[in-house]
């Protein structure tokens, strides 16, 4: 009896052994399945914001593209070297750049991350960018083109970094217009120079360092709307005294119908002003000490021999109907921050005469633009959008890429959408 209870009790031991054993199992099966689905699920959420983080660095490449380089052809860029410190795969990105016209974009970035648990990681973005209008040294979107003088330059610079020097200057001065492009001898182009399609050149001009070739697209630019007219006059209409002027009216200027003619010295400290015309005499001087709109109606804006504007603050001027003359010697924001001036016109005619320097960004689309020269050039540091332009001898045009970050108050510039792209 007692070695049949010993053998019972032995048959229960590995009865109970292999039900330990079979539950334990069921629960290490269980747990090494669990870390496999949380080890694939990790991996993925890891390699899909891998994906998203490349998709996000292709857009940025694009965007510095566009911004530095000013494109305004489509483009791909693509990189697939992105490792780790060990020296680990991240992923790949490949980004399209797509220009519906001249100043609008469309960005597709797709990002991969690679997964030895599941397939590789793809995450896609779509990025809707807008380009201001002064994304080059002249444009020009009439027919009558771009004719530049003899012993001529134009090249860029970045205001951001200091003035303009040889040290500071690239090739980024590109010109571009549905016209003809004449460059004379000894001129130079440091950029690009696209005429218009039915105006090629023959060849290479010699003075070019950049692209040379037709323009795939007309350049176009928007008229300036009239409710953002309306409401920069009515602004100045509705400012004190249509703004004031610290000077007193006997000493340094008249103001008969809100024509104004300045004397001596001026100065507006900031606020909306009204005139319907502008003067501002020989040697005499505008100083724009705060941020200031200037509303010109109907009239023009002339200052005369060795007069000056010096924008200390910083200064938009809409000239709704009437031009622009700048006479010898006539100076222009000469503390040297194009984009603390910017002038907007609707008229025909803007001209720079000899030894004129004007610092400040124009977009005039109806007018023709003149630096003329007699015995010695003008000089523009900023940015022209016109309708045509043309130079004499001894001139030059510098453009200032600080103008690609600036907005202007009916082309916002920058990213209008950015959203992820579900595959």
């Amino acid at each position: 009896m007692k070695k049949i209870m010993e053998h019972n009790r032995r048959g229960f031991v590995l009865v109970l052994s292999l039900l330990t054993t079979a539950v334990l199992l069921a629960l290490v099966v269980s747990y090494v399945s669990r870390v496999i689905t949380d080890c694939r699920l990790t991996s993925k959420t890891y390699n899909s914001t891998a994906a998203l983080n490349l998709a996000e660095a292709g857009v940025e490449r694009a965007l510095w593209e566009i911004i530095n380089n000013g494109m305004a052809s489509d483009g791909t860029f693509s990189a697939d070297s992105f490792k780790t410190s060990s020296g680990d795969n991240i992923g790949a990105y490949y980004a399209n750049v797509d220009f519906s016209d001249e100043n609008n974009a469309i960005i597709i970035s797709t990002g991969s991350a690679p997964n030895k648990l599941s397939p590789d990681s793809k995450r896609t973005i779509r990025v809707a960018y807008v380009k201001n209008n002064f994304g080059r040294a002249i444009g020009a979107s009439g027919t009558g083109g771009i004719l530049l003088g003899k012993n001529s330059i134009v090249d860029s610079y970045n205001s951001d970094n200091g003035t303009y020097a040889a040290t500071h200057t690239n090739s980024d001065g590109d010109i571009s217009t549905n016209g003809p492009i004449s460059i004379p001898s000894n001129t130079d182009v440091y950029g690009d120079a696209n005429p218009g399609a039915d105006y090629p050149f023959s060849s290479k001009p010699a003075g070019v360092s950049g692209s040379w070739g037709t323009r795939q697209t007309p350049l176009a630019y928007n008229p300036i709307p009239t409710e953002t007219l309306s409401a920069e006059k009515a602004l100045g209409l509705a400012a004190a005294g249509h703004g004031v002027i610290t000077q007193s009216e006997s000493e340094s200027y008249t103001r008969t119908g809100d024509n104004l003619v300045v004397y001596k010295t001026i100065t507006l400290t900031g606020g909306s002003y009204y005139f319907k015309s502008i003067t501002v005499n020989n040697q005499a001087n505008i100083i724009v000490s705060g941020q200031s709109t200037i509303y010109v109606d109907g009239g023009n804006v002339v200052v005369n021999t060795q007069g000056d504007m010096n924008v200390s603050g910083q200064a938009t001027f809409y000239v709704d109907g009437g031009n622009i003359n700048i006479d010898t010697q006539g100076d222009i924001n000469t503390l040297g921050v194009p984009k603390n001036l910017t002038i907007y016109s609707t008229g025909t005619n803007i001209t720079l005469i000899t030894q004129t320097d004007f610092y400040g960004a124009i977009y005039a689309p109806n007018a023709t633009i003149s630096l003329t020269s007699k015995t010695a050039g003008g000089e523009i540091y900023g940015a022209i959008a016109c309708k045509s332009f043309i130079s004499g001898t001894n001139t030059a045009v510098h453009f200032d890429k600080a103008l690609l970050n600036v907005s202007q108050p009916f082309l916002p510039s920058g990213v209008t959408s950015w959203q992820e792209i579900q595959e």
